[in-house]
């Protein structure tokens, strides 16, 4: 009965401690996420852009992440659709020219447009290529975006969110209280949106979604403005005021920035973006370990990834497994 009530567990694959209390469960960072070259590197004094790079498992994964970016940013351009980086892949770009050292993951944006057009072409496409779109729906927090995964090797993805224009030109204070504005509007829009993830009407959740969009911005009833402001989508749960309405020239016109070996699309004004993002983004964050990986000492690699998930992970990133054990 108590424990139905108050539970501690601490989940070994997640390297988290969680806790649940009436319902609510909240996760710790364990000893083995805390403990890494990163915290060493950081407690010894060292500057974070001097920071050093990811190894083992974690490294790997970054490379296979990184390689499916660089193949839908091709099948983008091929396409004329632009995608370009965005948070901490954006802040990893800036500061460390490529991934972020403890990061796992690649974020990136498009207009919504472009957006829309890729998941038309990628469901055409399915059968010719290695990868697929899959919309994500989180429960929690009824939030709607695009994962593009690859089709054999599980956990290698890049994210995808839409940006939209606002019809309006606003100071920076109109453009916090818009944000504030969606973030309400938003709220009201969780019960037919869960409706659709439970039915999995997909096609559905999206036209809704689209819908939505028009009647909050308004867009029938204003004439086409150049240089509008712009928004993260409706898609997502606003709940941060700070960063969600950005001034057309903050991204535009887009720019290009290195990252790892290759060269991508980026915001026009990147300190702007960075700033109202993260604050003072060249300095240390409190958590310095991945937001998906979990990595365990004592995991060979074909322990973490499977042996057939692993030899397809050779194949796309066109290594020896003795190469990517030096890695």
């Amino acid at each position: 009965m108590f424990k139905d009530i108050f539970s501690i567990t601490y989940d070994k694959d997640d390297c988290r401690t969680v806790v649940r209390f009436l319902g609510i469960k909240i996760k710790f960072a364990g000893k083995e996420l805390k403990d890494n070259k990163f915290q060493d590197f950081k407690d010894a004094g060292g500057k974070i852009t001097d920071a050093p790079q990811a190894d083992g498992p974690l490294r790997i994964t970054q490379l296979a992440n990184y390689q499916l970016m660089k193949k839908v940013d091709a099948y983008c351009r091929e396409h004329d659709l632009k995608l370009w980086l965005t948070f901490g892949t954006l802040l990893g770009a800036v500061r460390h020219g490529g991934f972020i050292p403890w990061d796992d993951d690649i974020d990136v944006e498009m207009t919504r447009a472009d957006y829309q057009k890729l998941i038309e072409l990628l469901n055409a496409d399915y059968e010719k290529l290695d990868f697929y779109p899959e919309m994500i729906h989180t429960k929690k927090d009824c939030n709607i975006f695009l994962k593009v995964r690859h089709k054999k090797i599980p956990g290698i993805f890049i994210d995808i969110t839409p940006i939209d224009e606002t019809g309006e030109q606003l100071s920076k204070k109109q453009r916090l209280q818009l944000s504030n504005k969606i973030k309400r509007f938003r709220r009201t829009m969780n019960p037919q949106i869960l409706k659709y993830i439970k039915t999995g009407e997909e096609a559905k959740l999206l036209e809704y979604i689209k819908a939505k969009g028009e009647e909050f911005f308004k867009f029938s009833q204003k004439p086409k403005i150049e240089n509008s402001d712009l928004v993260w989508g409706i898609d997502f749960q606003h709940k941060v005021n700070d960063y969600l309405v950005y001034s057309h020239s903050t991204y535009f016109p887009l720019k290009e920035i290195k990252f790892e070996d290759g060269v991508f699309y980026c915001p026009n004004d990147l300190d702007t973006f960075l700033s109202e993002m993260y604050g003072d983004y060249m300095s240390w964050p409190p958590k310095l370990y991945a937001h998906h990986f979990r990595f365990q000492k004592d995991k060979t690699l074909k322990d973490y990834y499977g042996e057939e998930t692993f030899e397809e992970l050779q194949k796309f990133l066109n290594k020896s497994a003795e190469k990517l054990s030096t890695l």
